[in-house]
């Protein structure tokens, strides 16, 4: 009997769930009417995805681990009143899950983790149809990697809090009678504070004994050189914005003797819905 078995099972589970998390939850609606001339837009869109993943976690082992990611994406942007309303703020939550194996494939490893993140972007408006927005935010991440062959230390917590630097580029296009959106977006972790475990320092030290040991490490761009990449085509039908594009996310880290990276492709499909309310001033954000 193939001891993986149950892996191949629960990997269509977890696509499963998130499909129908997104269809169940958004009801979409098509920005073919709306007029930022007289409106004040506010989004929200849902997008679930799968791709690849490649994962080394040397405190588990000096290996790499390679694999299927699943990701599940909501994601929230309104314009706000500052400088003139020519800010607006995006929140972003990710979930991402990866069933990974060694080359071998005599070990796997399961890693996953949930990012809130949070965006303060001015927008200049360059040209018709063509606008870049850019400004701070700040993120937060918990997650974790759990390697089935280690009997001693099998699982590693990760967790941090960073300021980041975003930047965005949106681009309006008509294309059968309709207005089309291509979106790019960057994100580049800044600085902040991240836990990892000490070089050779057990769990059972840490949380049983209580021996702190450098566990709370200061993280800059380059100790955690990493970027998260967003890019998506929304396309309005007769009742629905359909969303699709690919989430890139590289997070490397080199704390306390230890080297960590995640890197994952999602290919992402999803619906986004806009809410409209009275502007109450003679400057507009447009549709996102």
């Amino acid at each position: 009997m193939n001891r993986y078995q149950p892996t191949t099972r629960l990997r269509y589970l977890l696509l499963t769930v998130a499909m129908t998390w997104t269809t169940v939850t958004v009801n979409a609606q098509s920005t073919e009417d709306i007029d930022p001339a007289s409106t004040q837009t506010t989004m929200h869109a849902m997008m679930v995805g799968a791709g690849l993943s490649n994962v080394l976690e040397s405190y588990l082992s000096p290996y790499n681990y390679k694999g299927t990611d699943i990701t599940a994406i909501r994601e929230t942007m309104r314009p706000t009143k500052l400088m003139q309303g020519k800010v607006h703020v995006q929140t972003l939550f990710q979930l991402n899950g990866s069933i990974l194996e060694n080359r071998e494939k005599t070990a796997k490893e399961y890693a996953g983790g949930l990012r809130y993140s949070i965006n303060w972007q001015y927008a200049w408006e360059l040209a018709q149809g063509l606008k870049v927005t850019a400004g701070p935010g700040a993120s937060a991440y918990l997650g974790g990697i759990y390697n089935d062959r280690n009997g001693n230390n099998p699982g590693q917590a990760k967790g941090d809090l960073m300021i980041d630097l975003n930047a965005q580029v949106f681009y309006n296009f008509r294309l059968f009678h309709r207005e089309w959106m291509l979106r790019y977006e960057m994100t580049v972790p800044f600085c902040g504070m991240a836990y990892t475990p000490n070089y050779g320092q057990s769990y059972y030290e840490a949380f049983e004994l209580e021996n702190y040991d450098k566990n709370l490490q200061f993280a800059h761009f380059v100790n955690t050189p990493s970027m998260r990449h967003l890019l998506t085509l929304s396309m309005p039908m007769k009742s629905a914005v359909i969303r699709v594009g690919l989430s890139a996310n590289y997070q490397q880290q080199k704390l306390n003797g230890l080297k960590y990276h995640n890197y994952n492709t999602d290919f992402i499909v999803g619906f986004a819905k806009y809410f409209q309310r009275k502007a109450t001033s003679k400057n507009h954000t447009l549709p996102f």
